[in-house]
């Protein structure tokens, strides 16, 4: 293009206006477009000239750049570096009154034939929020991200746009980094583009891998992270592949166990050290099982839509476009909004009391007569107050303070080792007249769901821990018209809902239910191995307690503990916790059982060795039962 100004070898200033404005308008990109000539090269009475396009608000705008400024003095560097015979990219600059980063390209002006300095440079600018759009439409799964650093390894584009407008250093992001050997990967990296390195996101918190290439062209730097859990098999594979690892290995223990106990030699010391080994070998599969399931991130269902990037957003624009369509209704018309939640408790078992903000950006020209406002219809309570309007120029800012108290339909199955979700379900005011509310993606710095956007960075709810927060849309179809009149557009309805999830803290539990629990067990196996007929050992041992009675007044401190977890829970069904509850009253019943059978019969079998059958039996079998019940929880 620049051979083209000097293509009858006199510059026309016709053909360098129509060859600038052509190259604003060829690309939506493009911000400035222009030609500067070096002193007295563009007429021998002219110092200076440089004719340029600029795109404003208003639309594009012609400029005489050599009457605003004196370009050849040192500091433009856009005229200097390209008039030294090299075409290149500047280094970006973060534009304030944009509100986005830009970049300069100049390209030296050289006459036909003509050696030696160039007469002239030809430049332009392009918006860098163009390559954002590529970048976010990049599908790197829910929790990856891509950005680009300059030769500087400065950062020119990220989805956390304050790291572009504070021109953030690669360096100053190595030094959030944790671990030392992560941060030495990622130097590696950065020197050798063809590997990778894997490292803890310091935004996401989570195990995660950088790829970092050279932009062909340019100084630049393409970097890709890759969150771990998104790109690797799907957990639940991988949680029971482990699964089935710990139980071969528990079962190799025990045969090992069982072969160097000497059972030939010492019939009862084989069998204790075997009954020990297998009751701490179910124990620790356990263990094994429930923390690979605590690890593993929470799915959402099949019929969810979690919105993380402009990818899946984009994406579920244009379905809900043919939904409407094939409906034969008119196309839906998007209101971005937008939440931030800055407390949350918890009321009860399935009410939760939120506080925050909400707001909604209306642009004009497409959402003129639509009314300015939304319901929570999950809200058990809620007060809604209007804090401001800002007219934005081509677009109004609505902002709401919210107060709301929410019904959660928690299942607790996997109680205390369980995670939910809190569900904000937000509706348009007039969502029966085809509104339907998109997440305000560019209000948040990062949506990847381990950043935990929506929420204020310290918030806390007493007795839980505050997990992945998202934006998810789940399809409704309802079974009214809620009044109106030959109105399709509620079947498979995409209803918009803010989650995060919640994990119940295991200190609390541990000693309000699981503690008292294990010391029941302890005392009912301290009872039944003391038990003897042994009267040489009947007064030292206490054998006249009445085990009956003790049996019973364990069952009823459990009982009242059980009931009362139930009361605070509110569940429908059995959670994990209760399996403890149902083994506990089991081995009282067997301590009961083998008490009676043990003194008011001759059976030889429960009187071999004073009770030794029973005693062994004790922790395997009630240790194998807490195992089963486990895997069927979790598996």
């Amino acid at each position: 293009m620049a051979t083209e100004v000097f293509r009858d070898d006199t510059p026309s200033e016709d053909r360098i206006l129509a060859i600038t404005r052509g190259l604003v308008y060829s690309d939506p990109g493009f911000i400035e477009a222009g030609v500067a000539f070096a002193p007295f090269a563009y007429h021998p009475r002219i110092r200076l000239f440089a004719p340029a396009f600029v795109v404003e608000k208003e639309g594009v705008r012609f400029k005489d750049l050599d009457a605003e400024q004196d370009y050849t003095k040192p500091d433009a560097q856009w005229y200097h570096r390209p008039m030294k015979g090299e075409a290149l990219w500047l280094a970006p600059r973060y534009d304030r009154n944009r509100g986005h980063a830009s970049v300069t390209y100049g390209a030296p002006l050289t006459r036909l034939g003509a050696s030696g300095e160039p007469a002239g440079v030809l430049f332009a600018s392009y918006s860098l929020s163009v390559f954002q759009r590529l970048l976010d439409s990049l599908d790197l799964g829910e929790n990856g991200y891509s950005f680009i650093l300059s030769a500087e390894k400065r950062f020119v584009l990220h989805p956390n746009r304050d790291f572009a407008e504070r021109q953030a250093t690669f360096e100053s992001f190595l030094e959030r980094v944790a671990a030392s050997r992560d941060v030495t990967a990622l130097e590696r990296a950065f020197q050798d583009p063809t590997t990778t390195a894997a490292f803890v996101d310091p935004d996401t918190g989570v195990r995660s891998h950088m790829l970092l290439r050279r932009i062909t062209g340019t100084d630049w730097t393409l970097g890709a992270v890759l969150v771990d859990r998104d790109v690797s098999l799907p957990e639940q594979v991988v949680r029971r592949k482990l699964v089935h690892i710990a139980l071969v290995f528990a079962v190799s223990i025990v045969l090992l166990a069982v072969a160097l106990s000497g059972m030939d030699r010492d019939l009862p010391r084989g069998l204790w050290i075997a009954s020990s080994v297998f009751a701490v070998t179910c124990i620790g599969v356990g263990i094994c099982v429930v923390a690979l399931a605590m690890r593993q991130h929470s799915t959402a269902d099949v019929e969810i839509t979690r919105v993380t990037n402009w990818n899946t957003l984009n994406r579920f624009i244009s379905e809900q476009r043919r939904r409407t369509l094939g409906q034969r209704d008119e196309l839906p018309i998007f209101i971005p909004t937008g939440i931030y939640i800055q407390s949350a408790f918890l009321e009860d078992a399935t009410n939760v009391g939120i506080s925050g903000y909400v707001w909604q950006r209306y642009t004009k020209g497409v959402h003129d007569g639509i009314a300015r406002g939304f319901i929570m219809p999950g809200a058990k309570a809620s007060t809604i107050t209007k804090a401001y309007t800002i007219d934005d120029g081509d677009s109004e800012l609505v902002r709401w303070n919210l107060n709301a108290v929410l019904y959660q339909d928690f299942t607790y199955s996997r109680y205390p080792f369980d995670t939910e979700q809190v569900v904000i379900d937000l509706w348009h005011e007039e969502f029966t007249n085809n509104v339907i509310l998109i997440p305000d993606l560019a209000s948040y710095k990062l949506m990847s769901p381990a950043a935990k956007p929506g929420l204020f960075e310290d918030i806390q709810i007493a007795g839980w821990n505050i997990g992945f927060s998202s934006f998810n849309y789940q399809a409704e179809s309802y079974k009214t018209s809620f009044g109106l009149r030959d109105f399709s557009g509620l079947t498979s309805y995409p209803n918009l809902y803010f989650g995060f999830d919640i994990s119940k803290e295991i200190t609390g539990p541990f000693v309000a239910n699981m503690l008292p629990l294990l010391v029941v067990t302890i005392l009912l196996f301290a009872i039944l191995f003391l038990g003897t007929r042994d009267e040489r050992h009947k007064g030292q041992l206490g054998f006249a307690l009445d085990v009956i009675a003790a049996c019973a007044g364990f069952f009823l401190v459990a009982i009242l503990l059980h009931i009362a977890l139930r009361r605070d829970l509110a569940a429908r069904d059995i959670f994990y916790l209760e399996y403890f509850y149902f083994v506990t009253y089991a081995m009282i019943l067997y301590v009961t059982v083998n008490y009676v059978l043990f003194t008011k019969t001759a059976i030889r079998i429960v009187h071999y060795r004073d009770n030794f059958i029973a005693k062994v039996v004790f922790w395997p079998a009630s240790q194998l039962a807490l195992l089963l019940f486990t895997l069927v929880a979790f598996y």
